[in-house]
């Protein structure tokens, strides 16, 4: 091979191995947009709560960003001499990039910004001078708004499990007009959901924020309390006051009209949690037994049921319970 065509080789090498490198070098941390972050999880903080996670994040970004710095420093660096001695220095480029934490880091900052905005918390003064107004609509836009002026309806719906017989389910159903086909087919209860884009939904309208799928599959009831309990356990969606509903909590999801699945329950919930347990009971017979039963809501048909929660046997043999859905809920505080 003539000189000439080793010249154009080991052009044709270094330009291949540049390239190569170039897409491995560290990104330098100002040129590192903040990946979207939603402030819901932050909803329930106080404002002193929320001037220390920022506090906190920002303590973390400005060190993250130190590393960041160094590495896109240290990948130059390493570009401009491989550039002069060839491919040696172009493998120092294999450093430790923390683009994606510091982009996290940075929406972190922006959604604990926009919540206490929002709160209208001591440093939202100096916040909105900082952010844009157009940046600042954009993220308010996507918090659940509470509801606290008189012109806007609000149910406070309970909360805490009772016993409810046939009658009380009906003077419950009747209070807050809830539609169910076979105690108030006319009832027409007003939500205003708003979809979190974090896997919940919240309705303004109750103050209350809903899982958007639920469990995947049917579980006993004794199952549907472990669920909650992991939800819980590993702080899902940054909380850990998740709960089954109570039985007036679960029929404000309840609407006359069925959504294209046949469903009577806004299309923005997943459809596959078709019966869902409450937490709401009452003593009952079971064959010739008396049993614990708790009642559920069917979305398929719109109605309220009662199911047992443990197998019943007696002398005529015997009583079995049915799994049903869990779509959990917690209170917006």
């Amino acid at each position: 091979m003539g000189n000439k065509s080793k010249t154009v080789m080991k052009k044709a090498t270094i330009s291949f191995l540049i390239l190569a490198f170039l897409t491995g070098c560290a990104t330098s941390p100002d040129k590192i947009s903040a990946t979207y972050v939603s402030p819901v999880q932050y909803q329930g903080y106080t404002c002193n709560q929320i001037e220390q996670e920022l506090a906190r994040v920002e303590r973390k970004v400005f060190e993250v960003s130190g590393k960041q710095k160094g590495e896109a420093d240290k990948d130059a660096a390493a570009m401009a001499i491989g550039l002069i001695l060839f491919w040696p220095a172009l493998f120092f480029l294999a450093g430790e990039d923390r683009k994606d934490e510091l982009a996290r880091l940075k929406g972190e900052i922006e959604a604990l910004e926009c919540i206490a905005i929002q709160k209208e918390c001591n440093i939202a003064t100096a916040l909105q001078k900082k952010s844009s107004k157009e940046n600042v609509e954009k993220s308010l836009a996507s918090i659940p708004k509470e509801v606290t002026d008189d012109k806007g309806y609000k149910a406070k719906l309970r909360h805490i499990p009772k016993e409810l017989l046939g009658s009380d389910v009906k003077e419950m159903v009747e209070e807050y007009n809830f539609f169910v086909k076979d105690l108030n087919e006319e009832g027409n209860f007003s939500n205003d959901f708003v979809d979190n884009g974090d896997g919940t939904i919240t309705d303004r309208s109750t103050e209350l924020m809903w899982q958007k799928k639920g469990s995947s599959s049917e579980l006993n009831y004794s199952q549907a309390k472990k669920y909650v309990a992991q939800l819980n356990e590993v702080n899902y969606l940054a909380y850990n006051d998740w709960r089954i509903p109570t039985l007036e909590e679960l029929c404000s999801l309840l609407e006359c009209k069925v959504n294209k699945r046949g469903q009577h329950i806004s299309s923005l919930f997943e459809g596959t949690q078709s019966k869902c347990w409450s937490e709401d009971h009452f003593k009952g017979l079971a064959g010739s037994a008396i049993a614990l039963h708790h009642h559920i809501v069917n979305f398929t048909n719109g109605k309220t049921d009662e199911v047992i929660i443990e197998d019943i046997h007696d002398g005529d043999g015997i009583a079995q319970t049915l799994p049903h859905f869990v779509r959990t809920v917690r209170t917006i505080k």
